[in-house]
């Protein structure tokens, strides 16, 4: 994890693959090591192989998050129904999770100019980052917001933002 999250990808990669290569095939360590295996193939821009780990991991132990990241590669690639439609099936783990994916279907709905579905579903987020007192969680859902707001011209939406955000 620590060669992960700093940005040393690719040796990442080699040292996760050794590593699973003696572990029974499905149990949970391998699939513990193929989920954070399939994370550095990511970040080391291998979108292909990662979706086919985590396709492989649908179904176990890491289900949830495989199924997640199988919807952002979706929607990487422009398949935007599809992965507003597995996002859409798919049950949170915690209000993390839930706010990650309603960011996700944020992102989507950006990209295809919906903002009004854009401006809902942040604000989702946003209030479910609130409820719970995810402040990371909700200022990046902020952000978003008000990224959209700039992009799209919406001064409402910056307002929108800047009132969500509270005092200065």
């Amino acid at each position: 994890m620590q060669l992960r999250r700093t940005g040393q990808a690719a040796q990442t990669v080699d040292v996760l693959g050794a590593a699973g290569e003696g572990l029974p095939s499905g149990s949970p360590t391998a699939q513990l090591v193929r989920i954070h295996l399939a994370h550095a193939l990511r970040n080391h821009g291998d979108y292909t192989e990662a979706a086919e780990i985590y396709r492989a991991l649908a179904g176990g132990e890491f289900d949830a998050a495989a199924r997640y990241w199988l919807c952002d590669f979706d929607y990487l690639n422009g398949r935007f129904a599809s992965a507003l439609g597995s996002l859409r099936e798919q049950r949170s783990r915690g209000p993390e999770d839930g706010g990650e994916r309603l960011r996700l279907i944020g992102h989507i709905w950006r990209v295809i100019a919906r903002f009004d579905e854009v401006s809902t579903a942040y604000g989702e987020a946003i209030s479910l980052a609130r409820r719970e007192g995810l402040a990371a969680a909700e200022a990046k859902a902020l952000a978003n917001l008000a990224q959209t707001g700039c992009w799209s011209g919406d001064t409402a939406a910056l307002s929108d933002a800047a009132a969500r955000a509270g005092p200065a």
